[in-house]
């Protein structure tokens, strides 16, 4: 069996078997009862707000595109949707590569820019977290058996985005950084250091979309906007559960599942992202007995809103744009059938 299909199969049952361990623990009968009353009219305003959201981070990817190639927004959102679609079924976040795949093959984008742009993104993201993290923190109390905990969450995750954000503004601002890529790659065989130079060169080049200009500074609001809108659903969700809780600590929570949802683990997140809103509702001293139901429906909306037109835009994009990234086998199966396929 081919390691990759493997390792895909053991992160879904790693995420199956936690996601079961949680619903044991509060009880299936628990669960049943908090979806049942749960308040409908908020959880359409949850995913009315998550729909925008999903418009707003396609909105930000253009712009932040825009210095190298103009796309319509209709087909940057249709390789958004596809990888929302992957990032829920592969494991480690592969529809963030989609991205840059399906940027290459359909619109000649250099795949280093296109890898370069997600991962700022990313980054950018991580940045705003720990800043809403930062502000609800100051206005919720944090049970003192667990301020350790948050203190070391923040500061990892601090070291961690804004060392990946230096690095990148160092590269763009001094091609001197790499060089430390540049001296290894001398000593490499002749066909082997051209190949290798010419990435370094392309990293350099990938830098393009940080700059000074208006649409960068769009760039930064529209994610600050996406991450508080998205923050919100959190606190409508507690109202939608019964469960209690100011704005701050919808935002606190909902800082916390992301910050977990950074490192590469389960499909979808699954049994994770319920894994992080526990920890947060421990943190905070929270009732438990909706967290399970809360997590769940919240998700779910997440990856419906995200990844149901994806389901579609797969399709557009082009199977031959996701093969590199499934098990050899399926890519077998897959190519059979590929040439039927016609693409947009």
């Amino acid at each position: 069996m081919n390691r990759q299909l493997i390792k895909h199969v053991l992160m879904t049952l790693l995420g199956v078997a936690i996601f079961s361990c949680l619903m044991i623990r509060a009880g299936l009968d628990n669960f049943k009862a908090a979806v049942i009353h749960a308040g409908i009219f908020y959880i359409v305003i949850i995913v009315c707000i998550f729909s925008v959201s999903q418009l707003l981070r396609i909105l930000r990817w253009k712009v932040l595109l825009h210095p190298v190639v103009a796309i319509p927004f209709l087909d940057v959102a249709k390789i958004c949707f596809a990888s929302n679609v992957a990032n829920n079924i592969l494991p480690v976040k592969a529809g963030d590569l989609i991205r840059a795949l399906a940027l290459n093959r359909r619109h000649g984008v250099n795949m280093a820019f296109g890898v370069t742009s997600v991962l700022f993104e990313r980054i950018i993201d991580g940045l705003i977290i720990l800043l809403l993290l930062s502000v609800a923190s100051l206005y919720v109390p944090v049970a003192a058996s667990y301020k350790d905990t948050l203190h070391n969450i923040f500061m990892l995750s601090l070291i961690f985005f804004v060392g990946l954000f230096g690095l990148i503004i160092a590269i763009k601002q001094s091609p001197a950084t790499l060089l430390f890529l540049s001296r290894p790659v001398a000593l490499l065989p002749e066909n082997m250091r051209n190949k290798a130079s010419n990435v370094v060169a392309e990293v350099q080049a990938s830098m393009m979309f940080i700059r000074s200009d208006i649409l960068f500074l769009l760039f930064i609001v529209v994610s600050i906007l996406v991450w508080v809108l998205e923050g919100l659903t959190f606190w409508i969700g507690f109202i939608a559960f019964s469960v209690g809780g100011s704005i701050a600590k919808g935002f606190f929570v909902y800082c916390i599942t992301n910050l977990a949802g950074v490192i590469p683990s389960t499909p979808g997140n699954v049994g994770v992202y319920q894994a992080a809103v526990l920890l947060a509702f421990y943190m905070l001293s929270m009732p438990l007995n909706a967290c399970i139901a809360f997590s769940t429906t919240i998700q779910f909306v997440q990856i419906l809103i995200a990844s149901l037109p994806g389901i579609f835009t797969l399709r557009l994009l082009s199977v031959r744009t996701v093969l590199p990234l499934l098990p050899e086998n399926t890519v077998t199966r897959t190519m059979t059938t590929v040439d039927e396929t016609k693409t947009l």
